[in-house]
């Protein structure tokens, strides 16, 4: 059993790496808060919070919330308010304007809600409505910690679980435009979205590296064509609804409608035969729950459920789903070994929970295997995912404890903060709710460099410029290195120039260990590069005969904060653009 709980206390890198790997980012607050507590009970505190009232996005140019707003079908007037929705969104994967614990339990929600949108992806080129993505990412929401459940008489058994959000996603007004369900009608079945319910958000098609043998035409193991077409026969006969008014009971958010009101003229009625890779199971209608032997919302939905169990009934289903929440929270490689070892616990993990992900994202994040146990399993534990340009960006305002404003009452300075964030996404790979195919964003699931795709040469170069614009465009007028380093850096260690660089190397990088500025075997980085790091940041204009000497007595007495100021932005931009920080 490799996922053994992790029953130490978390030090320091362990706090960096759980809070990094669960939340998207650190600061120092959190991470005094971390230290001493053991990995479950820090992520009992982190998931014990769902209770965050949301403010509605807002529009930039008059301030005014816009959804259930009857919209003209402007295009352009849509655009602005998806990029409001961005906005909202970035703004609690940020922890919004909330202080202490509270932040990094809106965060790590968020971040759940990050993950099923990279695995039920939505792409805004074929959206193209703002209230449909808004309601989606609500819907996300409400699962993301799996136990959110409206009680009544009709729905008294209904779980909430991975599964059943996979059953609501079938007619998502976003996801019936996404894939075409709302073109799916009796007689001429549309098989996008049953394509792909099989093949990315479900079963999928198996580990990559493993030989699939020679497999006839049309049949993909877990799978067949015969299983697409009647899937897509139980899931026909709905349209997206642009008035947002047909609410499930089950969640009170919007949901598609039937074509043709209470009766479901369009739904294919009949029996749904499927082939012996699914067990050669049947679907049809319950009898009791049709009108005069036509099709109403309750039978379709019934065969919606049946067709969901079908397809969680299969063990490759419970293992995909395992895969990517591995590949999203610990590392992307996943192998044979890994496979028949770490994803199967989490499996059996997710499958005795009833499909819920919570717990296995917990079995996973609490492990002694999370951490590693060796330096060769710290490596790739702790520094085996290169950073998505969301990561980067949202960790570092974090990191330098830039604050964030309160989304309705300061909503300028939000914008400033966030919108040159969404450009640096969309310059570098990460087009925000606009991936390039239906798979998503390659760095989740393209076999294989999965995140090795966000660096390219460009993407580099603006990862960079990023940085140094973050720290140094402001300079003393608004981003206060030296006010930051008051708040990162313990007060003993600050005066102390090689000490001070060692801690914030330590804090800024993931790989960073038994850091010494002489030759030593043991050490993360050389000492060639610690000794880089420490002349970047004593250069100064102006010649000390002693650097070290004289920057303990400029920080201690508070003398000339130009020039502190200065050296302490060569020293963070120094750290900050080299490779390991581009690692989480």
């Amino acid at each position: 059993m490799l996922l053994k709980k992790r029953a130490q206390a978390l030090g320091k890198k362990e706090a960096y790496h759980f809070l990094s790997r669960t939340i998207g980012w650190k600061d120092s607050d959190l991470v005094d808060f971390a230290l001493g507590k053991t990995a479950d009970q820090l992520f009992e505190v982190i998931y014990a919070n769902e209770a965050f009232d949301l403010p509605q996005p807002i529009l930039k140019e008059n301030f005014q919330q816009w959804v259930g707003e009857p919209f003209d079908g402007d295009f352009n007037g849509n655009g602005a308010r998806f990029d409001s929705f961005k906005i909202w969104f970035l703004h609690h994967l940020a922890g919004a304007h909330y202080e202490g614990i509270e932040k990094a339990q809106l965060a790590a929600r968020e971040r759940i809600v990050l993950f099923i949108h990279t695995h039920l992806t939505a792409r805004w080129d074929q959206i193209e409505s703002a209230e449909a993505i808004f309601h989606q990412n609500r819907l996300f929401r409400k699962f993301a910690f799996d136990s959110y459940l409206i009680r009544t008489e009709e729905n008294e058994e209904y779980e909430p679980s991975y599964k059943k959000l996979v059953e609501k996603i079938c007619i998502d007004n976003a996801m019936l435009r996404m894939l075409d369900g709302r073109l799916n009608v009796r007689g001429n079945p549309n098989e996008n979205f049953a394509r792909e319910l099989f093949e990315l958000y479900t079963t999928g098609r198996g580990l990559e590296t493993v030989d699939k043998g020679n497999l006839a035409e049309g049949d993909y193991l877990f799978f067949t064509e015969q299983d697409i077409q009647e899937a897509a026969r139980v899931l026909s006969g709905f349209n997206f609804d642009d008035t947002f008014s047909q609410i499930d009971p089950d969640t009170n958010l919007p949901e598609g409608i039937l074509r043709g009101g209470e009766i479901a003229t369009q739904h294919d009625n009949g029996v749904k035969r499927f082939s012996p890779r699914l067990g050669g199971a049947v679907i049809e209608p319950d009898p009791e729950l049709l009108q005069n032997g036509q099709a109403t919302l309750a039978s379709v939905k019934d065969e919606i459920r049946q067709l969901i169990d079908l397809i969680f009934d299969q063990q490759e289903t419970a293992q995909h789903i395992c895969r990517r929440i591995f590949r999203f929270f610990m590392h992307y490689q996943v192998d044979e070994n890994i496979e028949n070892t770490v994803i199967a616990e989490m499996t059996a993990t997710f499958k005795e929970s009833g499909y819920k992900i919570l717990p296995v994202i917990k079995q996973l994040t609490t492990s002694t295997y999370f951490f590693g146990e060796t330096r060769e399993e710290t490596i790739a534990r702790k520094g085996g995912i290169i950073k998505s340009p969301l990561e980067l960006a949202l960790g570092t305002i974090r990191q330098l404890e830039l604050p964030l404003a309160h989304y309705e009452s300061a909503h300028n300075e939000v914008l400033g903060r966030l919108e040159p964030i969404l450009r640096f996404m969309n310059r570098t790979g990460m087009d925000f709710y606009n991936p390039f195919d239906v798979n998503g964003y390659d760095a989740y699931h393209q076999f294989p460099i999965f995140n090795r795709s966000w660096i390219t040469t460009n993407y580099l170069v603006s990862r960079y410029s990023f940085i140094d614009q973050t720290i140094g465009r402001n300079d003393m007028e608004g981003l206060n290195l030296i006010e930051i380093t008051r708040k990162i850096v313990p007060a003993a260690i600050a005066p102390d120039a090689r000490q001070l660089v060692i801690f914030l190397a330590e804090y800024l990088l993931p790989l960073a260990v038994n850091l010494s500025f002489e030759e030593d075997t043991t050490a993360s980085i050389t000492a060639m590069r610690m000794n880089y790091f420490l002349e970047a940041f004593l250069k100064n204009p102006q010649i000390d005969d002693n650097p070290e000497a004289a920057w303990n007595t400029r920080w201690t007495r508070n003398l000339d904060p130009e020039t502190v100021n200065g050296q302490l932005r060569n020293l963070y931009n120094a750290l900050m653009q080299s490779p390991e920080y581009q690692l989480i």
